[in-house]
């Protein structure tokens, strides 16, 4: 068994057994990471070319100069006019750069929608939480994890997150500290990766890929810092003579660092290397029931080749791009030609002609002739041939609105053109609802009993709502479930979005709820159904004129009320009785009018209606009190005749 290095810090159990037993277990382990590393390095060389020549088109740097070009240097002066070469650089289109900037603005422009799939008040607590580790890491790093995810995937093809608990816990030294904690102590991590240093290897049984392998280059203080050990010599540096062993290695030394997650039977595995060295021993990962990372494409195909998994916007616009700069290069070349034309010397002898700089003259002799080189016909007209690869661009790229057109014509292109992102919308969506399932994940295996601080802000329709509480691990149960939406679509096509709305809603051909969710983007129609209705009676001036009286005839009769206690209390005053301690209720007024009618031994009650009629006269004052309110918030008065001419005997006034 060869010998296997570690780094000084890094548990390697205790025993000789023990240690015999973990040394056999890493070195297979090993072997294993280092196996997936050298296949993945081969496997996904050619994507990796890929995302080279993706990045020479998108930061204009396709053209191999002898001189490098600056704005400060006239191109008469960066090209060797003594040759010409057709591949020289003389033009250089931004079609490439200006398609992924598009299409990010479009994805990025507005923040996701995001939907637990429940109607509790728990789900919006989960809601907030997951803005608020969106929001918290963008903090934390300086940019947007999700936002550089997406240009990686519109650029290159793929886009990659890591979501992961942080390695590091914190402890307060002190105790009665009651403050909102640093950002850093935020234990959710979400993390944009390069794809160019991830190596996913395929064949997962309980998810798709089997193991991942995250390979990068840090500094040795950096690694030693990170992990808390120190890194010794490996093999490779035995082979430098001039190499001094008494001493540690250099701090600014870059080494290879293998981040190695992989599936083991129903377990995740994870360890780390560094210079050949384990600084993170293969450990089981029990609170991880998934790979900590989210691989999306751009444009996912099927195939089995590394390079042709997913392929980049402008995959296919490049090489239009370059056709066409090829013919506007050789454009403003003949155009150059035509403008200022070869001069043709004929001599009579071999001496040569001086032509001093600025002078304007040419000395010749007696038999010699000077003349212009003339083409005969007119300028060739690329125009066509240009225009031919302008149109393939239109259609590979994103389409610019042409002079002229009209505004249906403008809406077809647009339309075109937004389909060269669904796909990646889509992509992204289904990224960001794998991202929530794992940040749900690990709050409920990490903490479960103990509560997590989160604060954000979320933007609803028409405001902005910010937030600060505290949630549990359990509080999330139910909820790894979620919806994302991302709305991407170009600034003008909202107002495009409401038009068609408000003809599908007109026409009936669409109910209005589907037509707000489906075109309007709107996350609550209910409310803004509701809103739109009490709208519309606030702006209503018979609803208005019928709400105020409704408020008179209110106020009107809570003085009544007031007036028939006051009376009331005067009544008793004069009789010689205590006033009630506690105001008299509505029904105490009922029962005191009730006891007044029967009347008292010393007085006889007076005369009135009896109870029968009392109550039919209740009746019908409260059946013309509803027919009054179905057209007249005011209450009809109740007739004195009785219009119930057929009610039993007994019944009638």
């Amino acid at each position: 068994m060869r010998e296997i290095l570690y780094a000084k810090g890094v548990d390697v159990g205790e025993g000789e057994a023990e240690i015999e037993a973990n040394e056999e277990r890493d070195d297979k382990f090993l072997d294993r990471m280092m196996s997936d590393l050298k296949f993945g390095l081969s496997f996904y060389f050619e994507r990796d070319q890929e995302f080279q020549r993706q990045e020479r088109w998108y930061y204009r740097d396709h053209y191999d100069r002898s001189v490098p070009k600056t704005a400060d240097v006239p191109i008469s002066e960066q090209i060797d006019n003594t040759t010409n070469i057709e591949n020289e650089h003389l033009v250089t289109l931004n079609i490439p750069f200006s398609s992924v900037q598009r299409a990010h603005t479009m994805m990025t422009g507005e923040e996701p929608v995001i939907e637990v799939l429940s109607g509790s008040s728990r789900a919006d607590k989960v809601v907030r939480l997951l803005h608020s580790v969106y929001q918290l890491n963008t903090r934390k790093w300086g940019a947007n994890p999700v936002h550089d995810a997406i240009f990686n995937q519109l650029l290159y093809g793929w886009g990659i997150l890591r979501t992961t608990w942080s390695r590091n816990t914190y402890e307060d030294d002190d105790d009665d500290f009651q403050g909102d904690k640093p950002m850093y102590h935020f234990p959710i991590e979400i993390k944009n990766i390069d794809p160019s240093e991830v190596f996913p290897i395929a064949g997962g049984t309980h998810e798709q890929w089997k193991a991942i392998v995250h390979r990068t280059w840090m500094k040795v203080y950096e690694v030693e810092e990170q992990w808390d050990v120190q890194l010794n010599y490996n093999d490779a540096d035995r082979e430098d003579e001039d190499l001094d062993w008494t001493t540690p290695l250099h701090p600014e030394k870059e080494v290879e660092v293998v981040d190695y997650w992989a599936w083991e039977g129903d377990q995740i595995i994870h360890a780390v290397t560094a210079h050949s060295q384990f600084v993170m021993r293969p450990s089981v990962m029990k609170f991880y029931d998934c790979l900590p990372f989210t691989i999306f494409h751009c444009a996912k195909t099927t195939s089995k080749v590394g390079g042709n998994m997913g392929l980049s916007v402008n995959y296919a616009l490049v090489d239009s791009v370059a056709e066409m700069e090829w013919l506007l290069n050789r454009h403003m070349r003949i155009a150059d030609l035509y403008a200022d034309p070869t001069m043709v010397i004929r001599r009579v002898n071999d001496e040569p002609v001086d032509i001093e700089p600025g002078s304007g003259t040419i000395e010749i002799l007696e038999g010699e002739d000077v003349y212009y080189l003339q083409f005969r016909g007119t300028l060739p007209d690329l125009d066509q041939l240009t225009q031919f690869f302008r149109v393939q661009i239109d259609e590979e790229g994103f389409s610019l609105p042409q002079a002229g057109s009209s505004g249906i014509d403008t809406i077809a292109q647009q339309q075109a053109s937004l389909i060269k992102v669904f796909k990646p919308v889509e992509n992204v969506q289904m990224a960001l609802e794998d991202v929530n399932a794992k940040i749900v994940g690990l709050t409920q295996r990490y903490s479960w009993e103990t509560p997590i601080e989160v604060m954000g802000r979320m933007d609803s329709e028409d405001n902005v709502e910010s937030f600060a509480f505290n949630i549990k691990g359990k509080d999330t149960k139910g909820m790894r479930n979620t919806k994302v939406h991302l709305r991407a679509r170009f600034p003008l096509e909202e107002l495009r979005n409401v038009a068609a709305a408000a003809t599908l809603k007109n026409s009936e051909l669409m109910p209005a709820k589907v037509v707000m969710k489906r075109l309007l983007h709107a996350q609550d129609p209910e409310t803004w159904r509701d809103e739109i209705l009490s709208t519309r009676a606030e702006d209503n001036p018979m609803v208005m004129q019928q709400l105020i009286d409704t408020q008179l005839q209110t106020i009107a009769q809570r003085s009544t009320v007031q007036q028939m206690v006051q009376e009331e209390l005067s009544a008793l005053a004069e009789q010689g009785e205590e006033p009630p301690a506690a105001p008299m209720t509505p029904e105490d007024l009922a029962m005191r009018g009730q006891m007044s009618q029967q009347g008292t031994p010393e007085a006889p009650a007076p005369m009135g209606p009896p109870p029968d009629q009392m109550q039919m006269e209740g009746l019908l004052a409260q059946i013309g009190a509803d027919q009054g309110m179905a057209d007249n918030a005011t209450p009809l008065p109740v007739p004195e005749e009785n219009p119930l001419g057929n009610l039993p005997p007994g019944m009638g006034v």
